[in-house]
């Protein structure tokens, strides 16, 4: 069964309003907010680039094929467009799934469940959700991270790592 952390990124909190996040592309993920667009390296664990001339993902951002084209890396982009992009499953067979429910007038709670190859939901993960707009997660390529954003939120989840007896890190189901 694997187990997950959260990563925490400073200086995410000070990003405003979200319209859109990428599936991770070489461990970065781009962010679009209203005030910039900004490139987080996951493994660094930090905004490695903030862009005003991108705000709200500019002419670089193609909403019809949910892309971001930026630097010569074309990001794929979930957010306020849509989220067909998303890696819905990963290589070791888990699949993320949401549900909502309404919890009082303007509250709305999502459930985040990564279930396993039996799906079974082995973890659920619960959040607020302020705006009720847009909500996407998806896996990165090769399976180490999960990525969940809405327009006031990102969060990111690491898959745990062993070392070997050799000393090499191995991403595994734990």
């Amino acid at each position: 069964m694997a187990t997950w952390r959260d990563v925490d990124i400073p200086c995410l909190g000070h990003i405003e309003r979200l319209t859109g996040f990428s599936v991770p592309v070489g461990n970065r993920v781009a962010v679009i907010s209203y005030e910039a667009l900004h490139v987080i390296d996951l493994t660094a664990r930090r905004i490695i680039e903030r862009d005003e001339t991108v705000a709200e993902g500019g002419d670089a951002y193609d909403a019809q094929t949910q892309t971001l084209h930026h630097k010569g890396i074309s990001y794929p982009i979930l957010g306020v467009h849509g989220g067909s992009r998303a890696l819905l499953t990963n290589p070791l067979g888990e699949r993320l799934a949401f549900d909502t429910s309404i919890d009082g007038p303007g509250s709305i709670v999502r459930v985040l469940h990564v279930l396993d190859a039996d799906n079974q939901a082995p973890i659920d993960i619960h959040f607020d959700d302020f705006s009720g707009d847009w909500c996407h997660a998806t896996f990165s390529p090769d399976g180490r991270f999960i990525v969940v954003g809405a327009p006031y939120d990102l969060l990111v989840l690491q898959r745990d790592q062993v070392m070997d007896t050799s000393g090499t890190s191995h991403w595994t189901e734990s």
